[in-house]
C-alpha cells in the first residue's frame, strides 16, 4: 500500500506526507502479515491523515485527479 497526503487538496491534512506498507499475501489473496510499515505505531489504521503518513521534509506531493 502506498498512501500520499497532499496538503493543498481540499479537506486534506495540513502537511504533505506518505506511507508505505507492505504485506505478505495470503493464498486466498487477502492481506497477511505486515512486512514493512514506515508508520508502525498506526499499523492497524489505514485512514489517510497526518496521523498515518510521514511528513516529507522537502519537495512536495501533488495528487492529480485526471
Amino acid at each position: 500500500m502506498l498512501t500520499t497526503a497532499d496538503a493543498q487538496n481540499p479537506g486534506g491534512p495540513p502537511l504533505d506526507g506518505f506511507r508505505i506498507k507492505i504485506y505478505n499475501k495470503n493464498p486466498d489473496g487477502s492481506n497477511g502479515s505486515v512486512i514493512y510499515d514506515n508508520k508502525t505505531s498506526t499499523s492497524t489504521d489505514d485512514a489517510i491523515s497526518n496521523n498515518n503518513t510521514q511528513a516529507i521534509a522537502g519537495g512536495s506531493i501533488v495528487i492529480h485527479t485526471n
